[in-house]
């Protein structure tokens, strides 16, 4: 829930820094600091919307990509900011995402983002380039992918093969602090799952299916969780309840989720018709 305030405010100032860098003002503060913070920010953004996918943030980048022949400010570290950030859009195929529960996790993190891009390619004078693949060791295993057993009569998929996931509503009970309560957010898989570590309980709420509750104050259950989307591929089976309407299915694929998109004026479109600074 809070990722989504971080993000907002993020791509408030993306879009501000961006058209300040067109204008006369850019002269006086200096074009090269304005691009160096163009990149820290974008680069948050991915950081915050990691294996998401998220589209605002892929348009921000298709933008600053296209640049590269229209100016000398633009520099191969600026490239590297760039495709960092849409690598971690990405990050595992839409399966994973970035973790700060452990120190290990925020080390690898700051080494693997630290905010001083090289200027060519062979330029390791204030930070080691190989080092940016660091950001690995802060990974882990977000998603959640409902399935019916009915569907797969309890047989898991073949690894690597075609997947067919079920489109069910869960609720995400978030930890209380001292500040406040943690709110409850309601999540439709497939979909990824924030840090376990802010969760008290991930819950079946569909009315479509049978209840299924997993508890951190019940070791048992938390451990199965944790078990499931780090070594179960994230698949949840639900068993739906006879007399409804079954619920919709679709196949987890890459290629249905392209034509999908193309087939509803999906990401060329709206790359072409909707203005970045808008």
């Amino acid at each position: 829930m809070l990722d989504i305030f971080f993000f907002s405010t993020l791509e408030i100032l993306t879009k501000k820094f961006i058209a300040v860098s067109k204008r006369s003002i850019a002269d006086l503060t200096g074009k090269a600091v304005i691009e160096q913070t163009i990149c820290v920010l974008v680069l948050a953004q991915a950081m915050v919307m990691a294996g998401s996918g998220d589209l605002g943030v892929l348009r921000t980048c298709r933008y600053l990509r296209s640049r590269v022949h229209n100016t000398t400010i633009i520099t191969y570290g600026s490239h590297m900011a760039v495709h960092m950030a849409v690598g971690l859009l990405f990050l595992g195929g839409g399966r994973l995402g970035l973790t700060h529960s452990s120190p290990t996790a925020l080390a690898a993190m700051i080494i693997a983002f630290f905010p001083k891009f090289p200027t060519h390619s062979n330029d390791n004078r204030y930070h080691l380039q190989a080092l940016r693949h660091l950001y690995v060791l802060a990974t882990e295993a977000r998603l959640i992918m409902p399935r019916s057993i009915a569907a797969t009569n309890s047989n898991p998929p073949p690894r690597g093969g075609r997947t067919t996931a079920t489109s069910c509503q869960l609720s995400l009970q978030y930890r209380d602090t001292p500040w406040y309560r943690g709110p409850l957010v309601r999540l439709t898989a497939p979909g990824l799952l924030p840090t376990l570590d802010l969760l008290a309980a991930v819950e079946v709420t569909d009315r479509a299916c049978w209840p299924a509750r997993f508890a951190a104050a019940d070791a048992t259950t938390w451990a199965d969780l944790r078990h499931l989307l780090q070594e179960g591929g994230g698949v949840l089976y639900v068993k739906e309840r006879s007399g409804l309407p079954p619920v919709k299915g679709f196949s987890w694929t890459l290629r249905n989720t392209v034509n999908s998109f193309r087939g509803s004026g999906g990401w060329g479109d709206n790359f072409k018709k909707r203005s970045l600074l808008k």
